[in-house]
């Protein structure tokens, strides 16, 4: 498996929004992207940091 390194903001969005839609746990959305679901844990607590903060 390959993990990209840096994602642009408007990639972890995609993902984030994909996830949202999708029927699957996060581990299994993470693995079929090939994104660490670290990564994504920490994406969706910067982006709910954010709304709060606007």
């Amino acid at each position: 498996m390959c993990f990209v390194s840096s994602y642009s903001t408007t990639e972890k969005l995609r993902l984030l929004s994909n996830y949202q839609d999708s029927d699957c746990s996060l581990g299994v959305f993470a693995d079929y992207h090939e994104v660490r679901t670290a990564n994504m844990t920490k994406w969706i607590k910067q982006f709910s940091l954010q709304d709060w903060q606007d």
